[in-house]
């Protein structure tokens, strides 16, 4: 990304780059091992180079592309639903 689309900012008590995340596309990610969600963001420019941001914003709006081979279950008698790969995939 261009230097002009960054700025240094203090977050966290640290210096860091910031840039609005407006429209960037890349992939939730749960790490039970860290118990804790990346959101996952490949280079435009090379396939295999990706950098993976924990996810620490509270109520981030989500859009789930078409043919992303997900689902949404509800179960009866169940106060909340899941999201989940879709049943073709796991079966």
């Amino acid at each position: 990304m261009p230097d002009s689309q960054q700025r240094k900012v203090v977050y966290r008590k640290l210096e860091a780059l910031v840039r609005d995340a407006s429209g960037v596309k890349g992939v939730l990610m749960w790490v039970p091992s860290e118990q804790v969600y990346y959101f996952r963001v490949w280079d435009d420019l090379a396939e295999d180079d990706f950098r993976d941001y924990k996810l620490l914003h509270d109520d981030l709006s989500i859009v789930i592309d078409k043919g992303s081979l997900a689902s949404l279950y509800d179960i009866n008698g169940e106060e909340d639903g899941y999201l989940d790969h879709s049943p073709e995939v796991m079966n």
